[in-house]
């Protein structure tokens, strides 16, 4: 029976998706104008990262999962790798195609795999490939931050923020930091979602404050011209505006009226993910002229639907076919090993049998 779905969590889910596209479409311009508000909506929209990776380490850090360890790897195998796989094959065809000069299939599979295997981590996959990774030892971690009381868990965030700002002085600096984070920084926030998910909201109006004072400071950073990596997501304010957000999210969506259009987006979010910057270039390049913000949201608003129907048409036309195939051959090596598990009980039980048959034989003579 499948599980119900909780709708803030598709609240939050197709909240951080917009966010996601809407960052994508920030235009550019050179009057001062027009870096302030880039500025602005970089430092307001890139916490969507943090909000899905806190997402996802809710719903996978779990022990449990190692209980049954082979059905887990499969979902992921199938719900995550195989429509990444096929999306990175559409986006390897969208690209040879967009190349200037004459088209040259025949590299198709040379291309394809090596995007698949290196290429695409810099370009829009990289989210994909780092929580796959993060998906497939999730369990393993479960036992120290599935049940982390939240006292354990501040004093760890807090060493957390503390060296990712002492990595961004270093890099204000032009000398880095020369003592690393144990973890990856995103990693850091997975598995702390299920720490960040038993947060209760307590004053409203401070987590709205601290939100929006990381994106003040976060503006500030990026007019200045700190470096362009480490401000895009890898500050402490950004991870605390991303949490912050999440939490101001989760509290708004428990309260919403249930709406089949956030269910809809929620629902194709990672595939909406993967595809809407094929969509758009040729969006953009038919947009009109217009004032900053309405241009912005004009553009976040037709992606989002393109991307959506793309998404729609090719997870229902290949990815679900795909899908209920690896199914029916996982079910199979399912039934096949069972019968087999059987087979070898069966012939234990018969040996055994057969060896004790002579003696109860002799006890009949």
């Amino acid at each position: 029976m499948p599980k119900k779905r909780i709708y803030a969590y598709d609240f939050i889910r197709a909240f951080a998706i917009v966010m996601v596209v809407a960052v994508h479409c920030i235009p550019d311009g050179p009057s001062n104008a027009a870096h302030i508000y880039a500025a602005f909506m970089k430092a307001l929209l890139f916490p969507c990262n943090a909000i899905f990776f806190v997402m996802s380490g809710i719903f996978n850090v779990k022990a449990s999962y190692l209980d049954n360890p082979r059905r887990y790897y499969y979902h992921k195998v199938r719900n995550i790798l195989i429509p990444a796989l096929i999306y990175m094959f559409i986006y390897t065809v969208y690209d040879m195609v967009r190349q200037p000069g004459p088209l040259h299939m025949e590299l198709l599979p040379e291309t394809y795999g090596i995007n698949a295997f290196s290429s695409y981590t810099n370009g829009i996959f990289w989210f994909v490939m780092d929580i796959f990774v993060m998906l497939l030892v999730a369990p393993f971690f479960a036992r120290s931050f599935e049940n982390i009381d939240s006292k354990t868990a501040k004093t760890f965030f807090v060493m957390f923020i503390v060296f990712s700002g002492f990595n961004l002085v270093g890099t204000c600096l032009g000398m880095g930091f020369g003592w690393p984070w144990p973890l990856a920084t995103f990693f850091t926030l997975f598995l702390l979602g299920p720490a960040a998910n038993r947060i209760v909201i307590r004053h409203r109006g401070a987590l709205i404050s601290i939100l929006f004072s990381c994106v003040a400071i976060s503006t500030i950073l990026i007019l200045v011209g700190v470096p362009h990596h480490p401000v895009n997501d890898n500050t402490p304010f950004y991870f605390v505006a991303g949490i912050s957000l999440f939490l101001l999210l989760k509290e708004w969506g428990f309260k919403l009226k249930e709406n089949k259009t956030i269910e809809l987006i929620s629902k194709y979010s990672f595939s909406i993910y993967m595809c809407h910057l094929m969509a758009l270039p040729y969006i953009s390049s038919v947009m009109p002229q217009m004032t900053k913000p309405l241009a912005h949201i004009t553009l976040t608003a037709v992606t989002l639907v393109a991307a959506l129907l793309i998404s729609i048409f090719v997870d229902n036309l290949i990815v679900k076919p795909i899908q209920k195939l690896s199914d029916r051959i996982y079910t199979i090596g399912c039934k096949n090993k069972q019968y087999a598990r059987y087979r070898q009980v069966s012939c234990a039980l018969s040996d055994r049998w057969a060896a004790r048959r002579p003696v109860r034989l002799l006890v009949q003579q």
